[in-house]
């Protein structure tokens, strides 16, 4: 069985963090990186894919 969509987001989110060098504010409960220019990153599962709607959810 492959890795759960909360397990695929969390992997993610680790290599995001670990890769960027500059200034950034890590919040591990909601899964989010705010970088220096106030661009926040936010790391969600797709396991349950009616939670993903609006303007503000792209995929990449």
């Amino acid at each position: 069985m492959g890795r759960s969509g909360t397990s695929t987001a969390k992997i993610a989110f680790g290599r995001i963090e670990r890769g960027l060098k500059r200034r950034k504010i890590v919040n591990h409960t909601e899964m989010t990186i705010t970088v220096g220019n106030g661009a926040v990153l936010r790391f969600k599962s797709a396991e349950k894919p009616d939670n993903l709607y609006g303007e503000d959810v792209w995929v990449l």
